[in-house]
């Protein structure tokens, strides 16, 4: 996965790769996907462990 930042620099070099200005991507979620973004993040808080509070993944 990827950041919404990263994911529209990527897009941008692809469409500077294949000379096409009319390609139009960014990360806009809907309110129900932002809800369901919200809630898996509350369940994954909810269940972690102190060991995997403590562990960094970039």
């Amino acid at each position: 996965m990827v950041s919404a930042k990263v994911f529209e620099e990527l897009i941008e070099l692809l469409e500077g790769k294949q000379g096409r200005v009319h390609t139009a991507a960014c990360f806009r979620p809907t309110a129900e996907r932002l809800s369901d973004i919200a809630d898996n993040g509350q369940e994954l808080l909810q269940n972690a462990t102190d060991k995997d509070l403590a562990e960094f993944t970039e």
